[in-house]
């Protein structure tokens, strides 16, 4: 994430070197290149990480879903037949399997899935959903 205060028409902001952690206003724009230092730069602090949060998204309904390595794998105490949905960030479905679980534990593959970041829904019969937002590498 980049934090930046307004800017004057002839400035820019970017991270110098490429890919560090040190924010610049600067006033040579550099869009879709490499950032250079030019005769104006000053250092932009920048709020400290907070890290990464956990991307399964747990539903109080005793329904969860999360991303292991090329499965999906679903836990609960429903009995009921499960509706799997798995769509990409701009919402195009690309899978939709149906499962059960057994002793309280599903496992659908998404191995055949290219590359990419998805967003997994898990439904039953009642209602109930968990859902979590994943990357296939």
């Amino acid at each position: 994430r980049l934090t930046y205060n307004a800017m004057k028409a002839d400035e820019t902001v970017g991270r110098y070197p490429d890919g560090t952690t040190n924010v610049f206003t600067m006033n040579v724009p550099t869009i879709a290149k490499t950032n250079i230092i030019s005769s104006y730069v000053t250092a932009v602090e920048q709020p400290a990480a907070t890290g990464v949060r956990n991307l399964l998204a747990e539903s109080a309904n005793d329904l969860n879903i999360h991303y292991v390595v090329g499965r999906l794998l679903v836990n609960g105490t429903s009995t009921d037949d499960l509706q799997i949905k798995v769509v990409t960030l701009a919402g195009q479905l690309v899978m939709s399997p149906s499962t059960s679980l057994s002793g309280g534990h599903a496992e659908v593959s998404v191995e055949q899935l290219p590359a990419g970041v998805y967003i997994a829904n898990v439904k039953d019969n009642q209602g109930r959903q968990a859902t979590c937002k994943f990357i296939k590498r």
